[in-house]
């Protein structure tokens, strides 16, 4: 597997201690306006933090508009490191929408890293794997159940379905084995945990 291409502006950078399933590499060439990420032939990330953003507004902007041209798949991946969050991911929201980018956000680092690495090892996978998994009956089940526990999106329970198969695998999965699933941090794991250990009311 080609690695995940790191831009040294990124040294420093937390996320990379816990990028471990697939390998990743500086790349000189990515300074002084090249991504943070290339996940792909055609694929790049930018990562930015909430904290960041609010000290330095502008700072997404000429980000966005450096690699408009370059990549054909582009991802604004946002660590939601504030509680006070809303503003600031609606108006990073209309950032990406106005200049064609998709935006992941992670509630931790771990979450980040398991973004870029699974940006990596699906580059080549069609979107008709997904496709038919939905069509299929056991995985609509399963989706009609873990779309309903907060903050988990389509992403999140087809890598939950991959990786575990079954929803009773799911609901017996500890926190660890949870935030082991690419895309699932440490606030996702808890609540899907909690979800299925809770007493009805």
């Amino acid at each position: 597997m080609r690695p995940v291409l790191v831009s040294p502006r990124q040294q420093g950078n937390p996320l990379l201690k816990l990028v471990r399933n697939v390998p990743w590499q500086f790349d000189e060439s990515l300074l002084p306006s090249g991504p943070d990420f290339v996940v792909g032939a055609q694929a790049c990330v930018l990562f930015l933090s909430l904290r960041y953003h609010l000290l330095h507004p502008k700072y997404i902007f000429a980000r966005c508009a450096a690699l408009q041209a370059r990549y054909t798949v582009r991802v604004l991946l946002v660590l939601v490191d504030l509680e006070d969050n809303e503003r600031s991911l609606l108006q990073l929201t209309g950032i990406a929408l106005a200049n064609q980018w998709t935006m992941l956000c992670a509630w931790s680092m771990v979450e980040a890293a398991r973004y870029v690495e699974s940006l990596r090892s699906f580059e080549n996978n069609s979107a008709a794997i997904i496709k038919e998994k939905v069509e299929d009956s056991h995985f609509a089940q399963i989706s009609a159940v873990l779309l309903e526990i907060r903050s988990l999106n389509r992403t999140d329970v087809v890598n939950l379905a991959m990786r575990f198969k079954t929803l009773k695998n799911i609901a017996n999965a500890s926190t660890d084995e949870l935030v082991d699933t690419p895309g699932i941090g440490d606030r996702k794991a808890r609540r899907i945990h909690d979800c299925f250990r809770s007493p009805l009311h």
